[in-house]
């Protein structure tokens, strides 16, 4: 589960911004909401919302860059820089980026901190701490610290409770986590958190959204990606095809040959008794984007994973730009799936960007993120519970469209 994630001079954020997804007993009694193992108050849902170039890509991209750092940092190669940029304007030069999460891991009722600060050229602090419940009262204590020791040139490793081996304090890197280090070792604790972390998923890239005009390669690798889920996962078809029939009663289903080096794909109509194969390169952006979404949005839903078994831990899904290509309705039906308690029975969460902004009204104040980028061209974040006098009656979609939460464009007439 996650709790909150926060960052500093990161992409268009100078100063630092937090988003939490931690609620308290002023939220209302609805699906949106879920207590965790630890007695923490969770929301499902979070909606982003700004003026284009506000900043809302550059805040989620804090969640899949922490996510590489501790999945994916041990296999980059150790002569590479590390893939995060600071923000762009800072006067003063190599200012570290700092970027944090604080994160639940399923059935231990641990709660944990994960900081980092960072240059291009290596981590310069990293740090793990561990809030867990002893007898109904709540005990946090560091596990692990490394500091880069300029003047020395080397790490200065604080143990406190991790317990490294060898061979992890022999391999670690500059530019590669120690929890990513130790997962390869098998270290326990690390592999429970590497864990929790697989389950996080997302259409950013490190370069941006992946349906980017400049990216529309890898906006063709990820329909791909999701057409070989469905392929090799047909409860997961067989959900993403009945929920495309709710709004294309025509349809009837997504046939796949494994031809073992492509996939031959085709959209199955019935029109008039008759069926028709249509070839896939004739569907309409729409249809395309709804099949490569879904098979993301059931995965997180799902309560189990494709071998039947079930997860360890809650998913996380994080979308920019949620309602592309898609009618606001789709979108709508789309977002009420996680507001669903039989659908969403595994309390995944979901946060993401949108210009849909009739969807605000499907939330709470608590779920709705603003983001604005003032005269210096610094984004700034902000949770609209924040904003003195919000109602949870308001309509805050009238009163987003005028301007009255702010984060809308400034137009000059």
């Amino acid at each position: 589960m996650l709790h909150s994630f926060a960052c500093k001079n990161f992409y268009s954020f100078k100063d630092k911004t937090e988003v939490s997804f931690v609620v308290g007993k002023n939220a209302p009694d609805s699906n949106i909401y879920f207590t965790t193992p630890s007695g923490t108050r969770l929301s499902k849902i979070g909606i982003v919302v700004g003026a284009n170039a506000s900043g809302k890509t550059h805040l989620l991209k804090v969640i899949p860059f922490i996510r590489w750092l501790i999945i994916d940092s041990f296999e980059h190669n150790p002569k590479h820089s590390i893939p995060a940029e600071p923000f762009a304007f800072n006067k003063k030069q190599k200012q570290p980026i700092n970027s944090s999460v604080v994160f639940e891991v399923n059935k231990t009722k641990k709660i944990y901190t994960y900081s980092v600060s960072l240059i291009e050229e290596r981590i310069l602090e990293e740090e793990l701490k561990v809030t867990s419940l002893q007898k109904e009262k709540k005990s946090t204590k560091q596990l692990f610290q490394r500091v880069w020791n300029k003047e020395k040139e080397k790490y200065e490793v604080k143990d406190s409770g991790f317990n490294f081996s060898k061979g992890i304090q022999n391999s670690m890197r500059q530019n590669a986590s120690i929890l990513g280090t130790a997962f390869r070792f098998n270290h326990p604790e690390s592999k429970a958190i590497v864990d929790f972390w697989e389950q996080v998923n997302s259409n950013i890239e490190e370069s941006g959204w992946g349906g980017d005009i400049l990216n529309a390669f890898y906006r063709v690798k990820k329909f791909e990606s999701s057409l070989q889920e469905y392929n090799k996962n047909e409860t997961l078809k067989k959900q993403a095809e009945q929920f495309i029939k709710r709004f294309e009663n025509r349809f009837s289903e997504l046939h796949i040959e494994d031809h073992s080096d492509h996939l031959l794909v085709r959209s199955v109509y019935s029109f008039n008794d008759k069926t028709y194969n249509m070839k896939l390169k004739y569907e309409s952006s729409g249809n395309k984007q709804v099949m490569s979404m879904l098979a993301d949005v059931f995965n997180a839903l799902n309560a189990k994973t494709a071998d039947g078994t079930d997860k360890k831990n809650n998913s996380v899904l994080v979308v920019d730009e949620f309602d592309m290509s898609l009618h606001p309705e789709l979108s709508e039906a789309i977002l009420s799936l996680f507001k669903h308690s039989e659908i969403n029975n595994n309390n995944a969460q979901i946060i993401f960007t949108t210009h849909n902004h009739l969807l605000l009204n499907e939330v709470d104040k608590y779920n709705i993120f603003i983001i604005q980028k003032n005269d210096k061209g610094e984004s700034e974040a902000y949770r609209l519970d924040d904003v003195e006098g919000v109602r949870l009656d308001d309509n805050y979609f009238n009163k987003y469209i005028a301007g009255v939460y702010g984060g809308t464009p400034d137009i000059d007439a």
